[in-house]
Formats: C-alpha cells, sequence, structure tokens
C-alpha cells in the first residue's frame, strides 16, 4: 500500500487536509467531501477489489447509518482509495500553479516548458 501513501502525501503537498480534518464540522476545505468524525480505515473484503470495500460504523456524522462517501477518496485512511473530488483536484491544480511560478529562492525558479 506504498503507492497509497505516496498519492496521500503528494496531496498534502498540494495543500490537501485529510478528509476527516474537523470531525463532523466538514472543514477540509471541500464542500464535496462528505462529513465524516473519523478516518474510515476501510479495507477490502476480497483482496485487491475495491468494490469490496468496508469501513467501521463509527466514522460517520450520521447516527446510525453506515457512511461510505469518502471510502475511495486518497485524503482519507483507506486501503480503497481510487479518487479526489473535483473540489480537491481544482485545489491542487491550484496549488500546483502556485509551487511551479514561484522562486525557490533568490534568482533560482523552475523553467516552463515554453521557456527557451
Amino acid at each position: 500500500m506504498v503507492h497509497l501513501l505516496t498519492v496521500l502525501l503528494v496531496g498534502h503537498w498540494l495543500g490537501l487536509p485529510h478528509t476527516f480534518e474537523g470531525g463532523c464540522s466538514n472543514t477540509d476545505g471541500c464542500d464535496d467531501t462528505v462529513k465524516q468524525a473519523k478516518p474510515s480505515y476501510g479495507t477490502m473484503k476480497t483482496p485487491g477489489d475495491v468494490n469490496s470495500c468496508f469501513t467501521r460504523s463509527d466514522q460517520t456524522c450520521t447516527p446510525g447509518q453506515q457512511d461510505t462517501g469518502n471510502l475511495k477518496n486518497f485524503m482519507d485512511y483507506t486501503d480503497c482509495s481510487s479518487q479526489f473530488t473535483p473540489c480537491q483536484g481544482g485545489r491542487m491544480k491550484e496549488a500546483f500553479s502556485w509551487r511551479m511560478n514561484r522562486e525557490l529562492r533568490k534568482g533560482v525558479t523552475f523553467k516552463k516548458a515554453n521557456d527557451p
């Protein structure tokens, strides 16, 4: 699962918090992630089959309901990660643009593809 951890860490580098940041107040900055009290810790019932994933019921913000809304989100703690939401994608694109257009230190910048 090292590749999933790598994607999660790149998400952090690009400014994304965990989907469960702030608990049920959902302060991850995206309105298209489901509010969740705790990490999902989702696991696959059938190894290799992300559609067989299940999660603990105590991570939901709706008592008595099992919510799987972030179960496949890279920014949750789950073995079933396979996606970002459109909002997360937009935030990462914006962060990447900012990182690529800034000076690393005085006189050192990233070269753009069409620069001579």
